[in-house]
């Protein structure tokens, strides 16, 4: 693995030695019922900021977090705070700066020079119109900048907002833990997301189906804006403050659009706006399908506006490829099934060109109306193909046909057709282990010509079928013969597919596209139930292997968290409550 070298010199020795600079408080409406200076620590909590209600004209509510009883920190991540050039040593080292930490990151605190807030939003959810949604138990503590970049702080699970509509503001300890481990494994393995900073957990308890224990965890963002951040002012009317919130998106998120020959025309810049969210969108759910990651809960009041991954609920893994497979039991007619993503993706993508249309209007003439409106297709067209050409990309790295990071390799029809979806196929009817398939083909010699009996138990080590299943001939599949004999012509075509590559360079690239490990819902469980019984270093080890994923790790951690899944572990989903 390659580390980023840090100047120790120059890393911040406590939290609030952060360079805060709150652009998006001290640019957009506050909510009026609520005073308070972007700048300055409030001092009480306003009886407004904790009575749920509708927000009106307004992007944000200035908050502040609910004390957490005998906080205690849980796990820190180490690579966040080096990217936000936070000393962790020196912090962990001093009392001061210690506790600094805790009571900031808990809520017990804030930033002297920085005012709290929840932000506005709406969504569609499964579908469905919700209306005002709003950050319900997410209270955002400062927008810093380190290096040029903005991070924002935001605690998960510290408190009552505007915005928690019936709900408590609170998230229980399983749900931030998952939350927590997600959003590394997912940078770790490549995939735009939003990142964890430390989760804290406290006495306080909570009441979902049973009483549970709580906890908060500090994720950390460029920005929190969302679709339905837009969608809300557009259902509303309200132009102007949709108006205020793009040019706020572009002129510190999308500064780039503003360097283009077009930079000068707003019209033009609100089309590349939209175009640039189509793009990062379309690579993300590339790396979705590449790495078999099921997001469960696709509401658009959950896409970030940035295409990072966000607000991880009742997310997994696949286990064995099966395109068809739910992680959200509470999604009971499969909207955001697997195979479903891509599409549903290109449907919120939809809600957000609508809401962004008034933007786009010269005059509401029908030849105008019509102007954008074929402008905008244009734009949302471009989703799938730049969905395809990215995810097969991937794809191509995994098998081994490009240098991992590169993508100067030509995907032909032709590879598409005889390698990469007969293998999908194929990895479905075998019941094949999606991660650990695609890490056994990295080491597999392609030198004997045949497809072998060790092959085959290879094979089935990754399959959740037996081997008498994998060899018995199925009379009604449309090849008529085993999965065996499908397993044996897939892998001549592919050896023959791999002919002209360096079977060294091939390996290489193919282990640094192949994770070793994912994370898995029965070990998070397992996890959380080691947590919530006192053994809580079970959680930095499998966060240690979750940011190395690539790695083979030490015996000990292949034991813990690289067996195969018990099958009657496979199918555990989760749901909504957290």
């Amino acid at each position: 693995m390659h580390f980023r070298q840090f100047d120790l010199t120059k890393m911040a020795s406590k939290l609030t030695d952060l360079k805060i600079k709150n652009h998006l408080t001290r640019t957009l409406i506050p909510d009026k019922e609520i005073l308070g200076d972007p700048m300055k620590a409030p001092i009480e909590v306003p009886k407004a900021s904790i009575i749920p209600r509708q927000v009106h004209h307004a992007h944000y509510s200035f908050t502040k977090p609910q004390e957490a009883p005998d906080a205690k920190l849980l796990s820190f991540n180490k690579q966040m705070m080096d990217s936000l050039e936070l000393d962790s040593d020196s912090i962990f080292a001093n009392h001061d700066a210690n506790k600094e930490f805790v009571d900031i990151l808990s809520g017990n605190s804030c930033f002297p020079n920085s005012h709290p807030w929840s932000l506005a939003y709406g969504g569609h959810q499964f579908g469905s119109w919700a209306g005002q949604l709003g950050d319900g138990r997410a209270i955002s503590l400062a927008q810093v900048e380190v290096k040029g970049q903005l991070w924002e702080l935001q605690l998960k699970g510290a408190g009552l907002t505007p915005y928690s509509r019936f709900a408590d503001g609170y998230a229980v300890l399983r749900s931030s833990i998952r939350e927590y481990l997600a959003a590394e494994a997912m940078h770790s393995l490549n995939v735009p997301t939003s990142r964890s900073l430390s989760i804290i957990n406290s006495t306080r308890a909570v009441q979902r189906e049973t009483i549970e224990n709580s906890a908060i965890v500090c994720r950390v963002a460029p920005s929190w804006i969302r679709f339905g951040s837009f969608e809300l002012f557009y259902s509303r009317g309200d132009t102007e403050s949709l108006k205020l919130l793009a040019d706020y998106c572009i002129e510190y998120h999308f500064q780039h659009l503003l360097q283009t020959p077009m930079g000068n025309d707003r019209t033009e810049v609100y089309y590349s706006f939209l175009q640039d969210v189509v793009d990062r969108t379309a690579e993300m759910i590339a790396h979705w399908q590449s790495v078999g990651f099921c997001h469960g809960v696709m509401n658009t009041d959950n896409f970030s506006v940035l295409g990072l991954t966000i607000d991880y609920g009742p997310y997994q893994f696949l286990n064995e490829y099966d395109p068809h497979y739910i992680c959200n039991h509470s999604d009971e007619t499969g909207r955001y099934a697997f195979s479903e993503q891509p599409t549903v993706a290109l449907w919120n993508l939809i809600r957000l060109a609508s809401a962004l249309s008034p933007l786009m209007k010269t005059d509401e003439s029908p030849e105008a109306i019509k102007t954008v409106q074929e402008r905008l297709n244009l734009i949302l067209k471009s989703f799938n193909r730049t969905l395809s050409t990215k995810y097969h990309s991937l794809l191509c790295q995994k098998l081994g046909y490009v240098d991992f990071g590169t993508e100067t390799f030509k995907v032909t029809d032709e590879l598409i057709i005889n390698v990469i979806q007969p293998l999908l196929v194929l990895m479905h009817e075998a019941k094949l282990d999606y991660t650990r398939f695609f890490r056994y083909l990295s080491n597999l010699s392609l030198e004997p010509k045949t497809f072998t009996e060790d092959m085959v138990l290879e094979w089935q080590k990754c399959s959740y079928l037996s081997k008498e299943e994998l060899e018995k001939v199925d009379a009604d599949s449309e090849t008529g013969t085993s999965l065996t004999t499908q397993m044996s012509i897939w892998y001549i075509s592919y050896r023959q597919s791999q002919q002209h590559i360096d079977p060294i360079l091939r390996r290489k690239g193919m282990l640094q596209a192949n994770p070793r490990y994912t994370l898995r819902n029965h070990i998070v469980q397992h996890v959380i139930d080691e947590v919530e019984a006192g053994n809580e270093d079970i959680l930095n080890q499998y966060l240690k292997v979750l940011q190395a994923p690539f790695d083979d790790g030490t015996v000990e951690e292949i034991k813990l968290f690289d067996q195969m899944v018990p099958t009657h572990l496979s199918q555990l989903k989760c749901s909504c409550s957290s």
